[in-house]
């Protein structure tokens, strides 16, 4: 399994605990919104989670989770899978020579 923990930690330059931290009040986040939702009879509960949409369908004891990826993120795993498209890398590479040119203009 991918740790997207660790990823983000490492591309991010913030701590994996730092981040694991994030995700777990994320999560705690996640479930007080669904118990105050509960009051309302809600069968279909939605949560934007920034990366895209969780759906939590409750049926008496049992709950469907359903995940829709925002516009960003398909049609990254899209370009990703039909043209080997890498944002990240294509980010970081622009992030190198915005330094390097912000460095050289600094020189002059």
């Amino acid at each position: 399994m991918i740790n997207l923990i660790n990823d983000v930690a490492t591309v991010s330059n913030i701590k994996p605990i730092v981040v694991q931290g994030l995700m777990n009040n994320m999560g705690y986040t996640l479930i007080d919104n669904l118990i105050e939702q509960s009051y309302d009879d809600e069968t279909v509960v939605e949560f934007n989670i920034g990366i895209g949409t969780l759906s939590l369908k409750i049926d008496d004891d049992e709950v469907k989770y359903i995940f829709k990826p925002s516009k960003q993120l398909e049609s990254g795993i899209v370009a990703a899978i039909n043209e080997n498209e890498n944002i990240l890398e294509e980010n970081i590479y622009e992030s190198i020579d915005r330094h390097i040119y912000k460095t050289y203009k600094d020189m002059l």
